[in-house]
């Protein structure tokens, strides 16, 4: 089967690309380490198991994995020019995400980055999942509204408020999980005080 690579994609992680392989579009990621494959391998077989929109595993082997491309925009992009028609649609990807249980923890996102996540017709998609994630749906939800607050936007600080409520409202319609709004304020400001470090320590690589 002959495979034809196209471009690479950006990750700060990992060399990632975009290739056809026979008459199929996929991304090939190619680990700084076997670990991040493992799991990502893993936490996809147990997102397809319970019909969570996200790329299918087509092959691993060693620290490479295949996986299906998902073709669409991010919610980075869209955030930044159209209305966000999105938003329930997302609330309900969490909730189904969340009603996935180990030991009374929520399978978890982890990193709720709005580039994390495409669109298309098909609905929602999560990308990225190379990280063990399990624990309180509040600290999913803390960080996704900090990166909502916190990008950079056709909306007001207003909007995006209003669209929080409409995630919240949409959340708790397919959830039969009780958030704690304390603890979410709480992740969303430890989400805020990581990210001024971050940008803190580019600043300073830049000067």
């Amino acid at each position: 089967m002959q495979t034809y690579w196209l471009r690479k994609l950006k990750s700060k992680k990992n060399d990632v690309y975009f290739t056809r392989l026979g008459k199929d579009f996929v991304v090939i990621k190619i680990y700084q380490n076997k670990e991040g494959c493992s799991t990502e391998y893993k936490n996809l077989n147990i997102l397809q198991k319970h019909n969570i929109n996200a790329p299918k595993v087509i092959g691993k082997q060693k620290n490479i994995l295949i996986q299906e491309f998902i073709e669409g925009k991010t919610l980075g992009d869209l955030i930044r020019t159209e209305a966000a028609a999105w938003i329930e649609d997302l609330a309900e990807w969490f909730a189904m995400l969340h009603r996935i249980k180990r030991d009374n923890l929520s399978f978890l996102k982890g990193d709720c980055n709005l580039q994390n996540f495409i669109v298309n017709n098909d609905g929602i998609y999560g990308i990225d999942f190379e990280v063990d994630c399990w624990g309180d749906p509040n600290y999913d939800l803390g960080k996704l509204f900090f990166f909502i607050m916190d990008c950079e936007s056709r909306h007001s600080t207003s909007e995006k408020t209003r669209l929080i409520k409409t995630f919240l409202k949409t959340y708790k319609n397919f959830s039969n999980i009780t958030l704690n709004h304390e603890k979410i304020q709480k992740f969303l400001q430890k989400e805020k005080e990581e990210a001024m470090k971050r940008r803190a320590g580019r600043h300073s690589l830049r000067s």
